[in-house]
């Protein structure tokens, strides 16, 4: 409302809001913005899109990772494939156990480790259960040292329904582990396929 200073927002996620009263404060914000920063080329889009932005006041400016924080090495143990990220339905890791499932039945050396707290952990407990995957899938609480998780894994997977850029993708590639993930927001400029 006070327009003696310069606005600038952001857009970090590829996300409908299920409110029309968010949808109108968000779009409002973003209107009276003097500049609205998006972390990839397709939130920048979907801000476009969904929020009416004309082109010209977007600015793409992508997320970026401390690599000095991240090793690069493989532990021992037999071939682990792991995710990080909130318990919720955004992240879709009931598509994770569905994978691990899928490769157990082939691989039935490999490990799975999702890191992560929110409020699908018992329903995803009780999938893991129902798919016969206890102690081939963990679920662990977050855990400080990330790079060193990171650089224990042989794969990362990402199974997000939606995202803007991803944080993790960024930490697991500069961590030298390859990523396997789903093409929403901004992921796939990051993957080359």
């Amino acid at each position: 409302l006070v327009r003696s200073t310069r606005l600038v927002t952001s857009a970090r996620n590829c996300k409908t809001e299920p409110s029309l009263v968010r949808r109108m404060v968000m779009r409002r914000a973003f209107c009276a913005s003097d500049a609205v920063i998006c972390n990839s080329e397709r939130m920048a889009e979907f801000a476009e899109e969904h929020y009416g932005l004309p082109a010209s006041l977007v600015r793409v400016v992508y997320n970026g990772v401390d690599t000095r924080r991240f090793g690069i090495g493989r532990g021992g143990g037999g071939p682990r494939i792991g995710s990080i990220g909130r318990l919720e339905p955004q992240k879709n890791y009931s598509l994770f156990l569905e994978a691990a499932s899928l490769l157990h039945r082939e691989r039935p050396d490999v490990r799975f480790e999702i890191i992560g707290q929110g409020p699908q952990r018992e329903p995803l407990e009780d999938e893991l259960r129902g798919l016969g995957l206890q102690g081939v899938v963990t679920i662990s609480e977050p855990r400080e040292d990330i790079a060193g998780f990171l650089a224990g894994l042989d794969q990362f997977w990402l199974t997000s329904d939606w995202e803007g850029t991803p944080n993790v993708v960024l930490e697991a590639m500069a961590a030298g582990v390859p990523v396997v993930a789903t093409s929403v927001g901004g992921t796939p400029e990051l993957i080359e396929d």
